[in-house]
């Protein structure tokens, strides 16, 4: 006969089961959180990116519009010491308003810096056009315009982000409880700060963090499942976005994308097995990490590794290269087999406006790779590019010029 467990146990199990989700949905939410440039690369690179600019830039002429339409309205909460307070926060609410719709509509799309102050004004500025109607109940309605900046928040921005601006939301909302309380009482303050906070700020981590749990599945289809390297589509993703963050107001930036050939892999497949060749390149891709300290590493091919370095010049790229070689060639191989690499370096300087140069790059290292490959010695061969000019009409970054 079965016993059910004490109702200590029962209880220590659940709260155990609950810390342990709550700690990972903590871990994947903060880890997996909306990147700015990496959202607007998306929207840009599926041609989506106008679109979203357009929605951003209606709901900021809707609060714009908002704040101008009140200046019409006479039944404003008075302020003794600045009668003109109201007037003025409604007028710099409409332009705010104006400024964000042309911003968001006009050249390359806003920084993450640019979005942020977006986000900080129009979040301000909501609370202060609320609180300039007489009606306190009305005003405090007027909070849950802030719902459009927190779901953009959400989407867009990084945890760290969203938690600072849910303490925004939740001050402005604590703003109204006491003349709330002193004219409604306390159990209607209590219900209007609870439905305010559930819509400007639960339903948006809820949003930010089911985006987070979705982004983690596509970090997951960017990796080789078998080396843990990125695959091609992850390098290209992570290529484009080191040179964004080393173009910051450096200009034209130099890199050097790497394809390395594992020599007569098919024979050690062959010879020697598929586990042996897959444990070969576990190991290739964990000396191409080690060895380039931090560079974007990827499995693009069957024996085939590409590496990308943002930054150095090509006699260092050589070097690095050399590096590469030698250490592929330390491998320990089950039967003491010796396994060797072909490598092609193509090296040129390119603009963060650039969203081709990186497929160009491993397009002239894969002709130099094979270059290197028909070399008696199968050494290294580097092809130098020179400087790549804009191609396209995106950005790394995925502005729009």
């Amino acid at each position: 006969m079965k016993t059910s467990p004490p109702r200590g146990v029962r209880t220590a199990v659940a709260v155990r089961d609950l810390a342990r989700w709550i700690a990972y949905v903590r871990a994947t939410w903060w880890r997996s959180g909306p990147d700015y440039d990496d959202r607007i690369d998306y929207f840009a690179s599926r041609s989506l990116l106008r679109g979203f600019r357009v929605v951003v830039s209606v709901c900021a002429a809707l609060l714009g519009s908002i704040s101008a339409a009140l200046l019409l309205n006479d039944q404003t909460r008075e302020f003794a010491a600045f009668p003109a307070a109201p007037a003025a926060i409604l007028v710099t609410g409409a332009v705010l308003g104006l400024y964000w719709a042309v911003r968001w509509q006009l050249g390359a799309a806003p920084s993450e810096n640019a979005a942020l102050a977006f986000v900080l004004s129009s979040t301000i500025s909501i609370a202060a056009v609320s609180w300039t109607d007489a009606e306190t109940m009305a005003g405090a309605a007027g909070l849950s315009a802030i719902v459009l900046v927190a779901v953009f928040t959400a989407f867009m921005l990084s945890p760290g982000h969203f938690v600072a601006h849910s303490i925004v939301s939740a001050a402005a909302i604590a703003l109204f409880v006491p003349p709330i309380v002193a004219e409604y009482g306390w159990v209607m303050a209590v219900v209007k700060a609870v439905m305010l906070a559930v819509v400007t700020v639960w339903v948006p981590a809820c949003v930010q963090i089911g985006i987070a749990f979705l982004s983690q599945d596509a970090a997951d289809s960017d990796t080789d499942p078998l080396t843990g390297a990125l695959n091609r589509r992850g390098f290209g993703r992570a290529s484009r976005r080191r040179v964004v963050d080393h173009a910051t107001g450096r200009g034209p930036v130099p890199i050097a994308v790497m394809l390395i050939d594992v020599d007569e892999f098919k024979v050690v497949n062959d010879e020697l097995g598929h586990d042996t060749g897959d444990a070969v390149l576990v190991r290739v891709a964990d000396v191409l990490r080690t060895v380039s300290d931090g560079a974007v590493v990827a499995r693009i091919g069957g024996d085939e590794f590409a590496v990308a370095v943002v930054g150095g010049t090509a006699p260092e790229h050589r070097a690095t290269a050399d590096r590469f070689r030698r250490a592929i060639e330390a491998i320990p191989v089950t039967g003491g087999a010796v396994v060797t690499a072909s490598i092609g370096v193509a090296t040129a300087t390119v603009t963060a406006h650039d969203r081709t140069a990186v497929d160009v790059l491993l397009a002239r290292a894969d002709g130099a790779m094979y270059t290197a490959k028909r070399a008696i010695d199968r050494g290294v061969v580097i092809s130098d590019a020179g400087a790549i000019r804009r191609i396209g009409s995106t950005s790394l970054a995925g502005g729009e010029d």
